[in-house]
């Protein structure tokens, strides 16, 4: 055994045991040399200062950031090698498609420190090489939990952060499945990793449930090397599919076609989203066997909320990987659960997929097995990957917001927002129609990103006004300010050619159109802010000849046309603010036919420099939006809209061009980027988002360099 200022370790067949000494000194890397089968090193953390009674949480912290800050180091006890994993795992069993692995019994590793202070022992394996998986997670025996476990993995040639895996809530115990459910952790996702490595943290004399071991979902033949095209439906497939409303039941039915009175008013319900079925993600069927009429899903009276989940593990999955990670998941609750099918309703990934999950019908209430004692009233939505280390993308907010819309509205809600009660039974508490998992029980699902953004979800309606608008608009571009109120304006064509300009009636809502021209119907619009520097918010046009035109502002609002450029047919342009630092407007463009990116820049008057400056890399696919200055260095900066829906913040450098590039969001392929003014009065450009298909208009207020705050919706649909 080693002894480090006061830091103990003793090996069991390699498996070191740490128990550390609350207030103790810091110890470095621990090599067992002596150890008989040792091939992994422990890192211990700075000690914590003596807490009475231990604060297990601050300890598990001070854990997994040393073991987090090490994970670039070599695990293994002689220089030579590598970071690694160590050994091929044995398997010790498996079990419908689920492999136990030999990581020697956790449960009969020995601690031998006493000090005062208070102690918690942490229990690492090895770094355990596997057959590629994309779940994985522990299983034990018994219904004792041990404490708190930790998970990382080795993927892309690099070790994962550490995990929290905690235990699973699953089905309701009172139910068939849930009296023979086994215990478990949540599974972990981590798509095409090759090593697994746990750390078990609990009190010093705590007896560890027995059977407890790391377990992992080999992938497949197919899964391994995946079918882009198996993905979900292609984009023809999800055009040509119906949107579908009818649901059992005759009154549901005709009021999901006809409409209902609902409130007041004549309304409809929000239109079934596109869901992708359980074949398309190779499902094994349910196990119903144990059910009352044998072989059917458990269905509730009634449903009256949708709980929120996330999937603990990395975010990099590829939209190839989706289907794969999904059945993982399944085999996981099914194999080491001994559940009778995944425990979700529905999943979401970040590229705004909705899959089918639990067996029975999408349109039935269904009790799934996601939330003990919340599953019947529930539908049960998780978002594919860690919402505590990413954010939710826009696509999977949108794509949850319209999947519950719907759901709800077919069983009969007419609104996300409020509270409601799970349970019938006598004193049941109250909880939030959209409530998150945590809202529940006791977990930190869906993660603290997610959490924070339900508000959005809740934002979508079960019910639609039965009145399509009254201008559906064909372009929308943000304006600096053209009405001089201290905010800037939307300006829109409308599907007639006129053109209006939209002010906000306050900083989070849109006011009444204002009609200004017509005759718009075969121009591109564009909105260049104050580009004649003469104290008025211009507009401009290029026409299906490449013309460009400058519509100039008097003041009030009334615009005098000239026509300053031409060839301009061929480019996605975007006026902007000043890109070179010399003050004056400028112009970016994309040439849609070679992929190149060109800055036009411009004098004091708005007249245009010979030549243009050639900006680095190839920008076939992007758009490139202009937005104001971000970080206050007096240049402009800018948004790039990449062709796989990734959204990159650009920083404007002195003498024209860009520096760097920072991902700030994913999944904005469904959606239209709008950049490029300040709608709130803060002075910082705030973006909005207008979705294709529904014409959703979402708001997101900026609060610094390619930073912004949660959306707010400006509009259910334009």
């Amino acid at each position: 055994m080693n002894n480090l200022g006061g830091f103990a370790v003793r090996y069991w067949k390699g498996v070191p045991a740490l128990a550390i000494a609350l207030g103790s000194a810091v110890a470095g890397p621990v090599c067992a040399a002596d150890a008989v089968s040792a091939s992994a090193v422990a890192y211990v953390p700075t000690a914590v200062a003596a807490a009475d009674p231990v604060d297990p949480e601050a300890v598990a912290e001070a854990v997994s950031e040393a073991l987090d800050a090490a994970a670039d180091e070599p695990i293994a006890v002689k220089p030579s090698e590598t970071a690694a994993p160590v050994g091929e795992a044995a398997i010790l069993s498996e079990h419908q498609g689920v492999a136990e692995l030999d990581a020697a019994p956790v449960g009969e590793a020995e601690v031998s420190l006493d000090q005062a202070g208070g102690e918690v022992t942490v229990l690492v394996t090895d770094a355990l090489a596997t057959p590629e998986f994309s779940v994985a997670g522990v299983t034990w025996e018994g219904d004792e939990e041990p404490g708190r476990v930790l998970a990382r993995a080795y993927q892309n040639d690099e070790w994962t952060e550490w995990f929290d895996l905690e235990a699973v809530d699953g089905p309701d115990p009172d139910s068939a499945e849930g009296r023979r459910a086994r215990a478990g952790s949540e599974p972990l996702v981590v798509a095409g990793a090759t090593a697994i490595q746990i750390q078990v943290l609990s009190e010093p004399d705590a007896d560890l449930p027995a059977g407890l071991v790391p377990a992992v979902v080999p992938l497949s033949a197919d899964e391994q090397d995946p079918d882009p095209a198996a993905a979900g439906q292609t984009d023809a497939a999800k055009n040509a599919a119906s949107p579908g409303t009818s649901v059992p039941g005759g009154a549901r039915a005709t009021a999901a076609v006809t409409g209902a009175k609902l409130g007041g008013a004549l309304t409809a319900l929000a239109p079934k989203p596109t869901i992708n079925p359980r074949s398309q993600w190779n499902a094994a069927p349910a196990n119903f066997s144990g059910n009352t009429p044998k072989g059917q899903p458990e269905l509730a009276p009634r449903l009256v909320g949708a709980i929120i989940h996330h999937q603990a593990g990395t975010n990099n999955y590829s939209q190839a990987q989706v289907p794969g990670i999904i059945r993982s998941v399944q085999v996981w609750h099914m194999g080491n659960n001994g559940w009778d099918d995944i425990g979700y309703n529905f999943v979401v990934d970040k590229y705004g997929g909705i899959w089918e999950g639990r067996q029975g019908g999408t349109e039935r209430n269904v009790v799934g097995a996601h939330a003990t004692n919340f599953n019947k009233g529930s539908t049960g939505v998780c978002f594919l990957g860690s919402m505590d280390t990413a954010e939710p993308s826009v696509a999977a907010l949108d794509a949850a917001g319209r999947l519950v819309a719907w759901r709800l509205g077919v069983a009969g809600l007419t609104s996300l927002r409020g509270n409601t009660v799970y349970s019938a039974a006598p004193g049941s508490p109250t909880k939030p129609v959209v409530a998150g998992h945590r809202d529940v029980n006791s977990t930190d699902c869906p993660g603290r990103h997610l959490y924070a953004k339900l508000d959005v979800i809740r934002s979508y309606s079960p019910v639609v006004p039965d009145v399509p608008p009254k201008t559906p608009f064909q372009q929308v571009v943000l304006s600096e300010d053209l009405d001089k109120d201290g905010r800037g304006e939307l300006v829109v064509v409308d599907n007639v050619g006129d053109l209006f300009i939209i002010p906000m009636a306050s900083s989070s809502k849109p006011g009444t159109p204002r009609k200004i021209g017509g005759g718009w119907t075969n121009l591109t619009l564009l909105a260049p802010g104050d580009w004649d520097r003469d104290g008025h918010v211009d507009l401009m046009s290029i026409n299906s000849n490449g013309d460009l035109t400058l519509y100039a502002n008097d003041g009030l609002a009334r615009f005098r046309a000239r026509q300053i450029g031409g060839g301009w047919g061929a480019l996605e342009a975007h006026p902007t603010v000043d890109l070179d630092g010399d003050g004056n407007r400028d112009v970016l463009a994309v040439d849609r036919a070679t992929g190149s990116a060109y800055l036009y820049l411009t004098n004091s008057r708005g007249q245009f420099l010979k030549g243009r400056i050639a900006l680095e890399g190839n920008w076939e696919g992007w758009s490139l939006h202009p937005l104001g200055d971000m970080d206050g260095d007096k240049i402009g900066d800018v948004l790039g809209l990449a062709p796989d829906g990734g959204l990159y913040y650009h920083q404007g450098k002195a003498g024209g061009g860009l520096t760097g590039q920072t991902q700030v969001g994913a999944g904005w392929q469904p959606w239209q980027l709008i950049a490029g003014a300040d709608l709130t009065g803060d002075r910082l450009s705030d973006i909005v988002a207008l979705h294709k298909e529904t014409r959703r208009v979402l708001m997101y207020p900026g609060r610094g360099p390619g930073q912004f705050n949660v959306p707010t919706t400006l509009a259910a649909a334009w």
